[in-house]
């Protein structure tokens, strides 16, 4: 699956660039959102650190917080509103952590440490019943949205979860349900 996700974007991010690189359209028929991202430039990077089953050290940035040095065994590449993180197993944590390709620093050390994970990550199951990246030990809700018929269409055919079902339509307003764990991004 990861190297499927990462073989489409390739030929997407490929793609995006050769639309771009022909100067001889002055008006291209496809386009794509233009967000720089610093994450994106070290995809390539930390894929190849996932592939390795290695051990690294990082110097990690939280917001508004002081560097620290985290021990990980790199796990899965996930992208969300055009961020790329990493999902690690940090070893301080002793559990799955989320790191934004952008807030990790630019040196990355192979570590002789041994991180013992059992099983296999599936980012399927992991994200399932989230939006976004942050995956908490919370239970999962049902939340209610009521939102205006004229943004309702919106919402109904660009779902936010895999979850939402449409229960209610009057003549103002369309009601959703999604069942998902609260979260950060949602």
């Amino acid at each position: 699956m990861i190297v499927r996700l990462i073989l489409l974007d390739s030929v997407l991010l490929a793609l995006e660039q050769r639309v771009r690189a022909t100067e001889a359209r002055a008006n291209p028929f496809i386009d794509f959102e233009k967000v720089d991202s610093d994450g994106l430039k070290r995809l390539e990077e930390f894929y190849r650190y996932i592939v390795s089953k290695k051990v690294y050290e990082i110097e990690y940035t939280p917001f508004n917080e002081t560097t620290e040095n985290r021990l990980i065994l790199p796990l899965f590449l996930k992208e969300f509103n055009h961020r790329w993180t990493l999902i690690a197993f940090d070893k301080s944590k002793n559990a799955c952590q989320n790191f934004p390709l952008d807030r990790i620093g630019s040196r990355v050390r192979l570590s002789p440490e041994v991180i013992l994970y059992e099983g296999r990550f599936d980012g399927n199951t992991y994200f399932k019943d989230i939006i976004g990246v942050t995956v908490r030990n919370d239970k999962k809700e049902e939340i209610i949205l009521k939102i205006h018929k004229k943004r309702a269409f919106y919402v109904d055919t660009k779902r936010i979860h895999s979850s939402q079902q449409r229960i209610n339509e009057d003549s103002e307003s369309m009601t959703f349900k999604i069942a998902v764990i609260p979260n950060l991004e949602m």
